[in-house]
């Protein structure tokens, strides 16, 4: 296939799952430390339990693929790496979100540290396993065109390409437009696409054929996007940092202090 890509690229997963573990851990710190507010998971929920749930089943989709397609049913692998893609987007989504309605408090308490550390290990992270299953489902998708739907294989990967790049401009318009205050510090899918396509123009060149002068103009066109998405993250951070000014609003109240409030109201 004219979309796979070389062996050395499939390295990238050992670190992504090496960061997930750092994340992981990073995750049960939070139960034993202290802020001015109490533990830092309950002061500031900002990885809840859904979080680890959903994420737990998209490493289920993931071990389940790897099986389905070990029995070569690409069909119902396909399923279940897009399953795995959307389980993992879904956990990248609470954990911006819920950073986002906490993080002015961290700001207050003083614990700076950690809405780095949050983004740097927990949100990059998770965007690059998402990356990595999505590109992962390109090339299943173009294996599934060509060896389950009779389609050439020069017409199944233009095809898988072509949905790379829809995906590549839809993700570059939203993170930088549509919700750029949440997704501002996501750096590392640009590095998962990069190398993606590194890889498959070093395992298919062929200057005379039409896929690989198309992904050459995608690798020019994906660098020309990473360097306007860091371009514009760093001016924004410096001119418009998303929690420089104070809230007009209160935190958002968890489930123990709900409780607590309703038993305090029962007593009086």
């Amino acid at each position: 296939m004219d979309v796979t890509p070389s062996d050395w690229t499939f390295y990238l997963s050992a670190l992504i799952y090496l960061w997930q573990a750092v994340w992981l851990t990073y995750g049960v710190t939070l139960t034993c430390r202290r802020s001015v507010s109490g533990y830092l998971y309950r002061a500031y929920p900002v990885m809840p339990p859904i979080l680890y749930v959903v994420f737990s089943f998209s490493l289920a989709c993931n071990i389940s693929w790897l099986l389905i397609w070990d029995r070569e049913y690409m069909e119902v692998a396909l399923v279940f790496i897009n399953l795995m893609a959307c389980t993992l987007f879904i956990c990248l989504v609470v954990s911006l979100r819920r950073l986002n309605d906490y993080g002015h408090l961290m700001i207050h308490d003083k614990v700076h540290r950690d809405i780095w550390l949050i983004r740097i290990f927990v949100q990059n992270g998770l965007a690059m396993y998402a990356t990595w299953a999505t590109v992962a489902s390109i090339f299943n998708f173009a294996l599934v065109l060509t060896f389950r739907t009779g389609a050439e294989q020069e017409v199944g990967s233009m095809v898988s390409l072509t949905v790379f790049t829809l995906e590549i401009f839809a993700w570059w318009i939203f993170d930088n437009f549509v919700f750029e205050k949440l997704f501002r510090y996501l750096i590392t899918p640009y590095v998962v696409v990069l190398v993606a396509i590194v890889g498959i123009i070093s395992n298919n060149w062929d200057p005379t054929a039409n896929n690989s002068i198309y992904t050459v103009t995608l690798l020019a066109l994906s660098v020309f996007l990473t360097v306007i998405k860091c371009v514009l993250a760093a001016y924004k951070h410096w001119k418009h940092p998303i929690f420089g000014a104070k809230p007009s609003y209160r935190r958002p109240l968890v489930s123990f202090e709900v409780r607590s409030l309703l038993e305090s109201q029962q007593h009086s």
